[in-house]
């Protein structure tokens, strides 16, 4: 059956030429960005001389960056994020050198079923509450009528592509 289970999408995509086309992003384009960019295990990295850690399911990276990638504007940029954050898809941690973005349920995405994996979700998947709404509750009404306001705001010229 199409609608059950998950699919396996190599991280590598984004350098097809094909989808390295330098078109706008539009949102499901921009939460598949995200799943495949999260870092698939702990680690840690320099930026802007400081040395960051990042866990499995979390992505370092800034507003600005994404905007520039998604061919977005900033404040596109920070209400997508604010939105896939009140559907509990993602949690947001703004910091001085950049944003810190974790992916809720990061197993769900990328587990191939293996148990070894079970025992390495990033805080956000260990420490959900597990009645509380993940992507698939985003027809709540909270998030339709959020996402409504936003994509009036576009229309009314707040989304340029930047360039």
């Amino acid at each position: 059956m199409a609608d059950k289970g998950y699919i396996k999408i190599h991280r590598k995509i984004w350098d097809n030429p094909i989808f390295a086309s330098g078109e706008r992003f539009d949102r499901r384009s921009a939460w598949l960005y995200l799943i495949s960019h999260a870092n698939y295990a702990d680690g840690e990295f320099m930026s802007g001389g400081r040395l960051r850690h990042v866990q499995r399911g979390q992505l370092f990276t800034s507003v600005r960056y994404l905007a520039r990638l998604w061919g977005w504007d900033k404040n596109t940029v920070s209400r997508y994020l604010s939105d896939i954050e009140v559907a509990k898809m993602i949690t947001v941690t703004r910091t001085q050198g950049g944003t810190l973005i974790t992916v809720v349920n990061y197993s769900k995405y990328q587990d191939s079923g293996d148990s070894s994996q079970k025992n390495r979700d990033t805080y956000a998947d260990t420490n959900s509450p597990k009645d509380s709404p993940t992507h698939a509750d985003a027809d709540s009404p909270l998030l339709k009528n959020n996402i409504k306001k936003n994509l009036k705001k576009s229309k009314e010229g707040s989304a340029q592509i930047v360039e």
